[in-house]
């Protein structure tokens, strides 16, 4: 047990140090858990009922989107959504995770 716990928390920590070297190295060059990461602060400020700056937060979110799937040749939303382990789909029709319907 302590070995796999011990691999698992080396893993993430491999992962963790990636993301950070990429946000800092590459600031202009939106990684999957950045354009994540600027998806969420989207729900947070609707949350907190600014609408304007969520919309202001999802538009950047958008062009970070175009940008990766351009990059990344990915042909549609769809097959990006397959390649985002995120905490939401990027696909019409879908919710963040707690919403109601």
């Amino acid at each position: 047990m302590a070995g796999t716990l011990r691999k698992e928390i080396g893993i993430n920590w491999v992962w963790l140090s990636l993301t950070v070297l990429w946000e800092r190295w590459f600031p202009e060059e939106p990684s999957f858990e950045m354009l994540d990461d600027k998806i969420q602060e989207g729900y947070r400020a609707q949350t907190e009922e600014e609408p304007d700056t969520a919309c202001r937060i999802w538009l950047k979110a958008w062009h970070w989107l175009l940008w990766i799937l351009e990059r990344h040749r990915i042909p549609s939303v769809h097959d990006f959504d397959e390649r985002f382990r995120a905490v939401s789909g990027v696909a019409g029709g879908r919710q963040r995770p707690g919403a109601s319907d």
